[in-house]
């Protein structure tokens, strides 16, 4: 969490501290006043100071909050949109690549009906566990909306989108066996700044990726037994 707000109102506190005492020693002309000016200086201070962090504590908790889903604590969609020119001008100026991918929950509509609403948050809830685990090399992990989930990745290269891919997968059949339910999810990525440059670009290419994969899916899954063995 940032800390900020934190600093500000210590600064704050010091600040006004600082010119209090200023202001009275001013005042006093330092002569028989000057045991109560300092006295009043320390008062300040010690008041100030605790107050001045309290408050700063508060600012950096909602500003932790207004960039959090509140269902899931993954960044939300407002952050992730404020936050991706800065990566892609990162990237741009250190030569690099990255890749935006999008994550949807297969049939989750049949286990908010099934299940009900309650057992479909803890589904999400636990789904965003399995991509948090996989954040080792500074992905940022975003609720882009409803049951679809966003991933910014500081690179592109194929074989370590591949691995992610497998992983989640294979992180997310564990995770239907704990909860006894079937789980899965449809993946597509797309490259910056090869499939576009701005987040809207990359965002309807990782898009369209996503729906063949889940179009793929659903392929395999209607499939015949010895079909789908041969997928």
């Amino acid at each position: 969490m940032e800390r900020s707000g934190r600093y500000v109102g210590l600064s704050l506190g010091l600040l006004i501290s600082a010119a209090a005492v200023g202001l009275a020693a001013a005042g006093s002309g330092w002569t028989g006043h000057e045991l109560f000016v300092a006295s009043s200086g320390i008062g300040f201070l010690l008041t100030l100071l605790p107050l001045g962090w309290y408050l700063g504590q508060k600012f950096d908790h909602l500003k932790e909050r207004s960039v959090r889903d509140s269902l899931t604590c993954a960044y939300n969609r407002r952050f992730i949109e404020e936050c991706f020119p800065r990566l892609s001008e990162q990237a741009l100026g250190r030569s690099k690549k990255m890749t935006v991918t999008l994550i949807d929950v297969n049939d989750f509509k049949v286990i908010n009906d099934t299940y009900g609403h309650i057992a479909g948050d803890h589904v999400l809830n636990r789904i965003v566990d399995v991509l948090k685990g996989r954040t080792d090399r500074g992905e940022i992990i975003g609720r882009w909306g409803g049951d679809e989930f966003i991933l910014l990745s500081p690179y592109a290269e194929r074989g370590a989108m591949s691995s992610l891919h497998l992983e989640i997968q294979a992180k997310l059949e564990a995770l239907s066996q704990q909860e006894n339910k079937r789980l899965s999810v449809s993946i597509g990525s797309a490259v910056f700044p090869d499939d576009g440059k701005l987040l809207s670009q990359l965002v309807a290419c990782a898009d369209r990726k996503m729906y063949e994969n889940k179009s793929t899916i659903k392929q395999v899954e209607t499939a015949p037994p010895a079909r789908r063995m041969n997928a």
